[in-house]
């Protein structure tokens, strides 16, 4: 008997209504202030909403003009094709077209979102100083760097603000991540409309899936680090000095132990890096089979050819799913 694993059954197929865009509400950003704008409280009617019931497409806010693709593609298109200098540079297109100053203005919440952390450990030393003495130690009185009752509400009120600047640099990187990815996406949709036959025949069509999907995730991935990885440097350097001026000589027997275990860091993202490029090895080489057998389905059908088929696949899948389980240990030896 012929396996019908393959088979399309035109019953199982249910149409949805296409929503209605003139009913969808406004996009939050032509309604909200610089408040809401900042604790994000045009979100709470969605919340209420999600409380009660589970949410439809109605419900959602619609995207505003400048976040729709055919506005991104433009800008990203305008900016791409204004450099002049060979070769050009996408991502000088991609800030170019989403604005310098707002990655500037987000790296910059970032860090002084970074710094102010350190405020609370400094105001906390300070207070343990100050009540370990009694306010008078040898006579001599412990002079905190401000009043005490100053630091105790700066204990409480300087994680808020953190958090707001944190809130609004992930705001931003959202906003970002989201349009460079649309950015990537639809320029690589209109070049694969142009591009010419021997172009073709060099890319599958699992390479061009693969570089709408999880490149493009990748892009969005990093930018959502950007801050982190940027800032981060300067964290550990303010670590380091605050640790030696608790422990002294101390210190550098943990920046040895940390250098020790670099090389290990080292091997671990080596492999973890040849894992995923062996993920989307196998990753084109299924969609390039699915892509065969679907058009082909009628000549498969015709010669019961979908047991083979179907183990060719399995095979290629278990070789990604093996992949993807080495790519997770690795993350997790980390």
């Amino acid at each position: 008997m012929r396996d019908s694993s393959l088979a399309l059954n035109d019953s199982d197929h249910v149409d949805m209504p296409a929503p209605d865009l003139d009913e969808m509400p406004a996009p939050p950003a032509k309604r909200h202030n610089p408040f809401m704008e900042w604790t994000l409280a045009y979100l709470n009617p969605l919340l209420r909403i999600g409380a009660t019931r589970p949410l439809v497409i109605t419900d959602v806010p619609g995207v505003g003009d400048t976040d729709s693709a055919k506005f991104i593609h433009e800008e990203i298109t305008r900016h791409w094709d204004a450099q002049t200098q060979r070769p050009r540079s996408m991502a000088k297109a991609l800030i170019d077209s989403f604005g310098r100053w707002n990655f500037l203005v987000a790296l910059f919440y970032y860090l002084v979102a970074a710094l102010l952390k350190f405020v609370p450990v400094l105001i906390l030393n300070d207070l343990v100083r100050y009540f370990e003495s009694g306010g008078n130690t040898n006579g001599v009185v412990h002079v905190t760097f401000a009043h005490p009752w100053i630091l105790v509400a700066g204990l409480g009120l300087l994680p808020m603000f953190i958090t707001l600047l944190e809130t609004r640099h992930n705001v931003i990187m959202l906003h970002a991540s989201v349009f460079v990815r649309t950015a990537v996406s639809t320029m690589l949709y209109q070049k694969s409309l142009s591009v010419s036959n021997t172009g073709r025949g060099r890319t599958s069509t699992g390479q061009v899936v693969n570089m709408m999907s999880n490149d493009t995730a990748q892009l969005q991935r990093f930018l959502l680090f950007l801050g982190f990885s940027a800032v981060a440097p300067i964290q550990i350097s303010l670590c380091l000095y605050l640790i030696h001026r608790q422990v002294g000589a101390a210190t550098w027997v943990g920046i040895g132990f940390m250098f020790c275990l670099a090389p290990i860091n080292i091997v671990v993202f080596g492999r973890v890096s040849r894992f995923r490029r062996l993920t989307l090895k196998y990753s084109d080489a299924r969609v390039k089979l699915i892509n065969e057998v679907l058009s082909g389905i009628r000549i498969i059908k015709f010669y019961a050819w979908e047991r083979p088929f179907k183990k060719s696949i399995d095979s290629v899948r278990e070789e990604e799913v093996s992949e993807r389980e080495q790519i997770k240990c690795g993350q997790c030896a980390r």
